[in-house]
């Protein structure tokens, strides 16, 4: 436990809306008067707010706020919801916006956060952990998983587009902000609704009267984490209490990144982008739109030991510099230093503040997105995958002939199926990428490459091209293993440049700046530790997207008011923190009780299903890679056994195939046998040719 943290001018912070940390911030374990004096009356207070809201409410009372909380996620306005349902509007509202008014010992759980002239309704992110930590088995997670050291928290931020996102207005367009910790475990932080907390929604149409936009709200959203007033409270110096007494740790964390796309960065670091001459603010030397030279380097250089990288005191440096000169020189000389710098002078963004910069540190807390890198908006892969198929058509091949090889591939259950036109579709002629979402790419690449395996490869055609796209297919694989990658960041990197100098070979003067983003991307796995992508944040699009199209007055505060309730009702369920959950029930095989009874025990529950956090759902004769060592496995049930101390252990049955060659397997079944669900690796597509599986 920390230091306990002495009161100095108490007085009534819930009544004038001030979250300070000097009424609050004791420790329990102090027995000084001034801490016991508040802790008595902190504990009074809280007995009879927790008895105000007890949930010992009638039962047709309960019955009516459980009806409210099943429709509140569906996103319709609440109307139409309550409508549907049979109950009075004002009662789902009640429902829906009864955390509008919580206070905790850390201040009210809604508060504003100012950008410029702008409040936005923001939740506070001290009064919202300890609020979701008094349910047990929240407390219990965070507690394990949290307290251990300081942890580090990763930010996050996107534009998003509700309804047609071809609209050439910004219509509702709104920017979401996302927070968690790097220290969550990988099967949770996979888990976007739980693990994603929210932190608030901005309409671009607001954004647009704030002066540096996107910039300016970063440095506030680091300054409400990490304020430079000392009487406020600071993640990093007083840290925040989680859980109940006497049980309650102490939460204390650092800035660890900011995961974004390239169009995140830019306009969150205040840096030139892609389109200028400096395309990276993470090296010195990297220049686009012009030629390489002994000092500086190209874009398309594979080659990252020649890469000169920025720090942040270069970074300090050059903002300086910057802020001194502006108004100063000429603006023809301002402009050339702006360009030579790749850095756009903005007094409201974080490089520009001294007290921020130290903080954040950019460029060596900037975490590069590797989904946008490769699989989505212009990824190095939507690139590939275009220019490979539009090979395949001039060596013979009709884009008809691999959309019919893609209906005879066998997907996981869970997966869904590409169109029946998919490719026809969505193949763009000339120097474009294929149009397509990232978890649509993931299925594009499984049965592109099963068809270069299967049609291509035996003649003998195109094999610069399908060697290229080979090592695309072990880049991709080796960063769906989660956080393992991390300890694998040189061999990825390797791959990144064969596959960077294979690229240019078959395909001269295509590189794009993504390419060079892409080893920045596994730098970030390699020095964070953390595999972290934006396919978890993105997820959690769906939801307010669908609440903003219903939402026609303060639509940032009822996207935040909903996604919320939402959140709160996910945290407070044990299910969340549980890394499997089985399906239907069924009866266990008579074939198969005495291999289960000899390896696990009685089985308690029996399912043709089962749901592994980090990999997804897993169905019965689903195909499934396991790991250590690396084999091809047909899925048969799942079991549950007891192991007479309260805990519970799960198990997949699985029929293991014999490998014929790298990516062949024999129909022949080796074994059946038991295996514990993070033994696999992920599901996967197949094409049976003959007596042998393609993978």
């Amino acid at each position: 436990m920390p230091t306990a943290i002495h009161t100095r001018q108490p007085q009534c912070r819930i009544a004038s809306g001030i979250y300070r940390f000097s009424e609050y911030g004791f420790c329990n374990q102090c027995q000084c008067s001034a801490c016991s004096a508040q802790s008595a009356l902190l504990d009074n207070h809280w007995s009879l707010t927790m008895a105000a809201s007890s949930s010992d409410a009638p039962a047709d009372k309960r019955r009516r706020l459980d009806l409210a909380r099943t429709i509140a996620g569906t996103g319709l306005s609440m109307a139409r919801q309550a409508e549907g349902h049979g109950i009075h509007v004002h009662d789902a509202k009640s429902e829906i916006h009864k955390h509008d008014n919580v206070n905790t010992p850390f201040g009210s759980l809604y508060i504003d956060l100012v950008v410029g002239d702008l409040a936005v309704h923001c939740l506070n992110p001290f009064a919202m952990l300890w609020f979701v930590s008094q349910t047990k088995h929240t407390a219990q997670f965070l507690a394990k998983h949290l307290s251990s050291g300081v942890c580090r928290i990763a930010f996050y931020c996107d534009g998003v587009k509700p309804g047609n996102t071809l609209r050439p207005d910004i219509a509702r367009t709104f920017e979401a902000i996302y927070w968690t910790f790097f220290e969550l475990p990988a099967w949770f932080r996979h888990n976007a609704s739980a693990s994603w907390f929210p932190l608030c929604f901005i309409q671009s149409r607001d954004l647009k009267s704030v002066s540096g936009g996107m910039a300016a709200v970063a440095k506030s959203v680091v300054k409400l984490f990490f304020p430079q007033d000392k009487e406020l409270f600071n993640f990093m110096t007083t840290g925040v209490f989680v859980g109940t007494s006497p049980d309650q740790v102490h939460i204390r964390a650092s800035f660890g990144c900011w995961l974004g796309d390239e169009k995140a960065i830019k306009e969150v670091v205040s840096c030139k982008g892609a389109s200028g001459f400096k395309p990276c603010v993470c090296c010195k030397n990297v220049v686009n739109r012009m030629e390489g030279s002994a000092e500086l380097v190209h874009i398309s250089c594979p080659d990252i030991a020649l890469f000169d990288r920025q720090s942040p005191e270069s970074i300090a440096y050059m903002a300086t510099d910057l802020a001194a000169k502006h108004g100063v020189v000429s603006r023809a000389d301002f402009e050339f230093l702006q360009k030579a710098y790749g850095i756009n002078f903005c007094e409201s963004a974080i490089i520009f503040d001294e007290y921020c910069r130290d903080v954040v540190r950019f460029p060596d807390s900037i975490y590069w997105d590797w989904m946008h890198c490769l699989l989505s908006s212009g990824g190095v892969a939507q690139y590939n995958v275009n220019y490979l198929c539009l090979e395949l058509v001039n060596s013979g091949t009709s884009l008809e002939n691999i959309d019919t090889f893609a209906s005879e591939v066998s997907w996981p259950s869970s997966r869904p199926r590409l169109q029946k036109t998919f490719f026809q579709e969505r193949t763009v002629n000339g120097d474009g990428h294929i149009r397509a979402f990232a978890s649509e790419m993931l299925g594009v690449i499984s049965v592109l490459g099963l068809f270069l395996d299967v049609v291509v490869k035996p003649v003998g055609v195109l094999k610069p091209h399908t060697d290229c796209f080979d090592v695309l297919r072990r880049i991709i694989a080796m960063l769906l293993l989660g956080d393992a990658v991390a300890a694998a960041t040189d061999e990825l990197q390797r791959l990144a440049r064969m596959h960077h100098e294979a690229f240019d070979a078959v395909y001269p003067g295509c590189i794009k700046p993504k390419m060079h983003y892409l080893k920045h991307a596994i730098e970030c796995i390699g020095k964070h530790r953390v595999n972290l992508s934006c396919f978890g944040p993105e997820r959690r699009h769906k939801d307010a997207k669908t609440i903003a199209a219903f939402s026609y007055k303060n639509v940032g505060k009822a996207m935040l008011t909903r996604i919320m309730y939402d959140w709160v009702n996910v945290m407070q369920d044990a299910n969340t923190f549980t890394m499997h959950a089985m399906g239907p029930k069924v009866k266990l095989p008579g074939w198969a009780a005495d291999l289960v009874s000899a390896v696990a025990g009685v089985p308690t529950v029996v399912s043709n299903s089962i749901h592994v956090k980090g990999c997804g759902a897993i169905k019965s004769n689903d195909f499934v890679r396991l790991l250590n060592p690396d084999r091809l496995a047909k899925v048969r049930f799942a079991v549950v056994v007891d192991n007479g101390d309260g805990s519970q252990k799960f198990y997949i049955v699985v029929d293991v195939f014999a490998q014929d060659v790298a990516g062949v397997w024999s129909t022949r079944v080796t074994c059946t046998t038991l295996v514990e669900p993070m033994a696999v690796s992920n599901t996967c597509c197949y094409v049976k040719v003959g007596d042998v599986f393609y993978v």
